[in-house]
């Protein structure tokens, strides 16, 4: 069924207290009333703004379609990760099992969970902030993003679709990872994402898989591009063939193709080449990755980062 992008709630106030018990229904008593005022993601599930009278404050509402009358898998599995507290981590404030809603003249059912909000994604700061000139900062937020993951994956919890698209800018210019929708536990059966295109090598060990990506991450931070595109060559180089098998080839080829890449960072290099190895088992660990040469260099702390973003993260988002 073909859906308009706006999403509305059968009341644009709503009280928790009538709609059926949620995982986290319990976790965050006085939100008695929600606004629903408009979209802000049309991805796969849609993330709508809300705002709390009571709070005055704030909300992102992600939103999953019953499948006919079955509660959605990536909701359900999403929820499993309500309890996770964590500088680096989405804060999940609440979840909703089942709600009606409507759109178009048709009724159906929805299940959300209530998050924090952000300012943007870091595939949209990529174009707004130009880190291929400030390797701090390019550094400090892939500390950020690793010292996220270490927390994880000591939770025995792995993301499986780490990219630029599930880590947004909080409203204190910090990373928090987001979207759980896909990720797993140790001991899972059963796996309902595989990552995304450009951002993953599929293996059987799953902290190996987020080490990749966290691989193409810093790649895509540093130099604004990713280092490939899947199944696709670039000026006739066919660039995740020879990351694979040529190291030395996959460099040479991206400075035949910008030629700022001539100038990356030796250490920048070998950190990128060791997370993205072939075989899983040759890729770093976490422990690891904190004691190679390029992330022990220097880093902005917290207090320098929001008057370096603060300016020009508010003047896109108001323009």
């Amino acid at each position: 069924m073909n859906k308009p992008q706006k999403i509305l709630l059968q009341q644009v106030a709503l009280s928790l207290c009538d709609l059926e018990e949620g995982p986290g229904s319990d976790s965050y008593n006085h939100l008695e009333e929600l606004e629903v005022l408009e979209e802000i993601s049309n991805s796969k599930f849609p993330v709508l703004l809300a705002f709390s009278p009571h709070h005055d404050r704030h909300f992102a509402m992600k939103v999953f379609h019953y499948n006919g009358e079955h509660i959605n898998d990536s909701y359900l599995n999403e929820c499993r990760f309500l309890a996770l507290k964590h500088p680096h981590i989405i804060s999940m404030i609440d979840a909703v099992d089942k709600r009606k809603a409507y759109c178009g003249g048709e009724t159906f059912c929805i299940s959300y969970i209530l998050l924090e909000l952000g300012f943007c994604d870091f595939d949209v700061l990529l174009g707004v902030i130009d880190f291929t000139n400030d390797e701090k900062l390019v550094r400090t937020f892939f500390r950020q993003l690793v010292d996220g993951l270490e927390y994880l994956h000591s939770q025995g919890i792995f993301h499986l679709d780490l990219k630029t698209q599930n880590m947004i800018l909080g409203e204190d210019y910090c990373i928090r990872i987001i979207d759980f929708g896909g990720s797993c536990t140790a001991g899972d059966q059963k796996l309902i994402c595989f990552g995304t295109p450009n951002f993953k090598k599929n293996c059987m060990d799953p902290a190996k898989a987020d080490i990749y990506s966290l691989g193409i991450i810093l790649f895509a931070l540093t130099t604004g591009f990713l280092p490939y595109l899947e199944g696709q060559a670039i000026k006739d180089y066919k660039l995740q063939e020879l990351l694979l098998n040529d190291p030395n080839e996959f460099w040479a080829a991206h400075e035949e193709i910008e030629v700022a890449h001539s100038k990356l960072n030796p250490d920048f290099k070998s950190l990128f080449i060791s997370l993205t190895r072939p075989i899983p088992k040759a890729r770093l660990d976490l422990n690891q990755i904190k004691k190679s040469k390029w992330f022990q260099g220097p880093i902005y702390n917290k207090q320098q980062l929001k008057p370096l973003l603060e300016n020009r993260v508010k003047n896109f988002i108001s323009s």
